[in-house]
């Protein structure tokens, strides 16, 4: 596996991350999406990337319970939101946070419009989730 310095940070991830967009999908079992999370993690993929409001939270949760026993200090997680004002983005924050595995340090990256559409904000910050 490859591993690059992620952005400004001083964290090195993998080169290839896994996305959790898929891994709240309703007809995916809880079980298989930790199964995928943690293959991907003994396989090396040391950077997560998911959203607050994938599936309306579902990702975050798999990912949440994935990272438990110990895979937790083997990853770096980022999360995403995408509240334009501070109210907005302190309530996506506060919804996301019990969803999310106990002690996280990631980067919390706030999207300018939503999914990829013109205008996104691409600047990530290294700070404390919690």
């Amino acid at each position: 596996m490859n591993y690059r310095t992620l952005g400004r940070t001083d964290e090195r991830v993998s080169a290839i991350g896994l996305v959790g967009y898929h891994l709240g999908k309703p007809y995916l079992e809880e079980s298989e999406s930790i199964r995928i999370i943690r293959t991907a993690i003994d396989s090396g993929v040391t950077f997560l990337d998911n959203s607050w409001d994938y599936y309306d939270g579902q990702s975050e949760l798999r990912m949440g319970k994935a990272l438990r026993n110990g895979y937790r200090h083997r990853a770096f997680l980022m999360t995403k939101i995408d509240g334009r004002d501070k109210t907005t983005a302190a309530r996506q924050i506060d919804e996301s946070r019990p969803r999310r595995s106990p002690l996280l340090d990631g980067v919390l990256r706030g999207r300018g419009a939503r999914h990829g559409q013109e205008g996104e904000d691409e600047r990530a910050h290294r700070q404390p989730l919690l």
